[in-house]
């Protein structure tokens, strides 16, 4: 019954007058999407491991919504639609931080599991054109491909149960 598997760690919290969100939401096969607390009550995910933040999920689509917003803090939202795989597909992990992740280092936020995002047009038409999510999921803006590259990472490797850490690149000059 619990075909696909993600590592999961947020909430919502305030740091030094800022609010700050990181939340997953299931999306049942009626298009109906539930927090981590009413799917886990609702039996659509379950704890794989409690420890390492690891869940079985009932149902491929999820939602990962994070946002800030607070004194001296931009206003932003965003959410990232993903269709897991289940853990037999050969397919990438994706790993996001929420915004604001550099001021959140100390809660240790992620996201991780196997799958792809869906496209603009597989929203639209699995929760349909007139549904809440698909009217914010129209007017949330862009990232950019920097601020995306931050925040996102399509990995080969094996649904962490921790956040990614960031990892100083070194470049190597040769002066001939």
């Amino acid at each position: 019954m619990y075909d696909y598997e993600f590592g999961y760690k947020g909430g919502a919290k305030k740091v030094e007058k800022a609010n700050y969100k990181f939340h997953v939401f299931v999306a049942d096969n009626q298009a109906t999407e539930h927090h981590m607390y009413g799917a886990l009550k609702n039996g659509l995910i379950e704890h794989k491991d409690t420890i390492n933040a690891t869940y079985y999920s009932a149902t491929p689509v999820v939602k990962v919504f994070t946002a800030t917003a607070g004194f001296g803090i931009p206003k932003e939202f965003f959410s990232y639609f993903i269709m897991l795989s289940s853990a037999t597909t050969a397919s990438k992990v994706i790993n996001i931080k929420p915004l604001g992740f550099k001021n959140l280092k100390d809660y240790k936020w992620f996201f991780s599991g196997r799958g792809r995002f869906m496209s603009k047009e597989e929203v639209r038409r699995f929760f349909g054109a007139t549904s809440d999510t698909w009217k914010f999921y129209q007017r949330q803006s862009f990232l950019s491909r920097t601020r995306l590259q931050e925040l996102v990472s399509i990995t080969d490797g094996e649904v962490t149960s921790a956040p990614i850490e960031d990892r100083e690149e070194v470049r190597m000059l040769r002066f001939d």
